[in-house]
């Protein structure tokens, strides 16, 4: 898993330097990150379903609240 918490590289960039590209998420955790309990979760036009889940899962182990968005530039919940 290549997950990346920057908001303004497209991750279909990042992607594309890659052989997995399946394997390409953003994990976009607000501040202050052991307050805030959102998760945006950044799905790749190559992202696959099951890196997707298991991002949620991880999210939710860790008591976040992950909600999956498409691929922009800055956080989808900022704009």
């Amino acid at each position: 898993i290549l997950a990346s918490n920057t908001s303004t590289i497209d991750m279909d960039v990042i992607g594309e330097k890659t052989n997995s590209q399946d394997r390409i998420v953003g994990a976009h955790f607000f501040s202050p990150a052991h307050i805030m309990t959102l998760l945006e979760i950044v799905r790749s036009k190559n992202t696959s379903s099951q890196m997707i889940l298991d991002l949620m899962a991880l999210g939710k182990t860790m008591k976040k609240v992950p909600v999956v968005v498409g691929n922009c530039k800055a956080y989808a919940v900022s704009n």
